[in-house]
């Protein structure tokens, strides 16, 4: 779901060259949101609603509105936002260092927070235990908040609970902008989505956290997830738990890093639905690449490797589209202890489609796809599968389709020549198949072929038992032979 104004967003985006353009594109954006005519009359913004932060140590503290001196800096912030016009405006903070021992909280529309790039640090205080910026919708709901250009330090060693930022509340928070901002080292979570709808968080990185990089999930109310976040370029790495977390709808990740999490890259919680990763790194993380439950979430040409477990685990979930991925050299806890794509408990209507599964270390995945009985309706096709060290494909379930996959040959045929010795009634034909086929036809190819004859097959070979020994003669058992799984 795009803004009401994505022009003027991508404008703000664009504009990230120079600071001065920066601040010109929010109040570009104040001025489109408050000529509007969508008729609701809630939001008009003045021109020249910006006030000037300066911290303790900022070199040129000369103009700015508010001076902070290295303690309790959230109370000058806090302030400056209270400032504004309850239609909002922008909070300028100078480069140098803030230390805050109590939540930066946006609790109304269109406030813009936005630093001097990572210059302008912003650190939690021993013992503070708090967010380092809240998005508050308690009294109303907020509308196209920003948080742009500067970091958030957690100080986790010293804190015991806080996330970087956080959206909570008991109405809605829309559009909300987080751009290159770096979050690092809180005691939870660097990112935690309580509340929002159609969010873009462009060229963050959240990490070295003690739970997940970004969590999205309505823990207060399950029945309001989060809806149509938008993550492009964005790093998720080093963190004790997942690198995210997600419930909600309709959320996409372009371009984005999972790496090194003590958990999942990507975990994705069940009765979600239509979630999309899009040529994502994941990378090295605690067990599975991509852990997925919900309906019609998609994996599209991510680059799944080196995790200790699984590459994709799919459970109980229904339409998931695996297409155009590398998924490679994922089992590291041990060789050939877990699957490449496992899918397991009732999970129906996969489609795994032209994905490269493969191993080139000695950690190999035990099989390159697996299906449990209870799964149903998969679509295998046109897949590239090596170095397993079980199975390719291994299929329990008697409702999937597997056809054309490189390593999983489903279909042969071909002609069999034998000659015959007038007393042999056996001839053998290696059918070169996955599996024992469930189709198969044999036609005599020459006269000497012809006669009462039945066949048999197993998983390796077709069997052909004449009643009578075909006569002796070189290369006149002629056979012509087809199979299929």
């Amino acid at each position: 779901m795009r803004s009401r104004y994505p022009d003027q967003i991508d404008k703000l985006v664009a504009a990230w060259t120079s600071q001065a353009e920066l601040i010109d594109a929010v109040r570009k954006i104040q001025q489109a949101i408050g000529t509007s005519s969508g008729g609701d009359g809630l939001l008009k913004f003045p021109m020249g609603a910006t006030v000037i932060i300066a911290a303790a140590n900022s070199k040129n503290k000369a103009g700015a509105h508010y001076v902070c001196d290295g303690t309790d800096d959230q109370e000058e912030i806090n302030d400056a936002i209270q400032s504004l016009p309850d239609s909002g405006g922008t909070v300028l903070l100078l480069e140098g260092d803030y230390f805050i021992s109590a939540p930066i909280v946006i609790n109304k529309t269109g406030v813009a927070i936005v630093g001097q790039g990572w210059a302008t640090r912003i650190a939690i205080t021993a013992g503070a235990d708090c967010d380092g910026i809240q998005i508050d919708s308690s009294a109303g709901d907020i509308r196209l908040p920003v948080i742009a250009w500067l970091y958030l330090y957690g100080n986790k060693t010293n804190n015991t609970a806080g996330s970087g930022i956080h959206t909570f509340g008991a109405n809605q928070v829309y559009d909300l902008l987080v751009f290159h901002v770096q979050v690092f080292n809180f005691a939870e979570h660097a990112a935690f989505f309580e509340r929002g709808h159609a969010f873009r968080i462009i060229d963050c990185d959240f990490e070295s956290c003690d739970q997940h990089g970004v969590y999205i999930n309505n823990v207060t109310d399950p029945s309001l997830q989060p809806t149509s976040f938008s993550f492009f370029g964005d790093h998720m790495g080093g963190n004790a738990k997942s690198g995210v977390w997600m419930q909600g709808h309709q959320h996409e990740f372009v371009c984005c890093y999972m790496v090194n999490n003590g958990e999942n890259g990507v975990y994705i919680d069940d009765a979600t639905r239509y979630n999309r990763l899009v040529n994502c790194f994941i990378d090295s993380n605690g067990t599975n690449g991509v852990y997925t439950y919900g309906q019609g979430n998609q994996i599209i040409g991510c680059v799944i490797s080196n995790n200790q477990a699984r590459g994709i685990r799919v459970q109980g979930a229904a339409n998931i589209v695996i297409i155009g991925n590398i998924i490679r050299n994922n089992s590291q806890e041990d060789d050939s202890l877990y699957d490449g794509i496992e899918h397991v408990t009732s999970t129906t209507d996969t489609k795994i489609i032209r994905n490269l599964k493969e191993s080139t270390t000695a950690n190999r995945h035990n099989d390159g796809i697996s299906m449990e009985s209870t799964v149903e309706n998969t679509v295998i096709y046109g897949n590239s599968i090596s170095g397993y060290a079980v199975n390719a494909i291994r299929n329990l379930s008697a409702t999937s389709v597997i056809a054309d996959n490189v390593g999983y040959r489903t279909k042969n045929g071909g002609t069999a020549t034998f000659s015959g010795d007038g007393s042999a009634t056996t001839f053998t034909i290696a059918h070169g198949l996955a599996a024992t086929p469930s189709k198969v036809s044999v036609t005599p190819g020459s006269a000497d072929a012809r006669g009462d004859f039945h066949v048999t097959v197993d998983a390796t070979n077709i069997t052909v038992t004449y009643a009578t020994a075909p006569p002796s003669g070189t290369d006149n058992v002629v056979l012509h032979w087809y199979a299929e799984v």
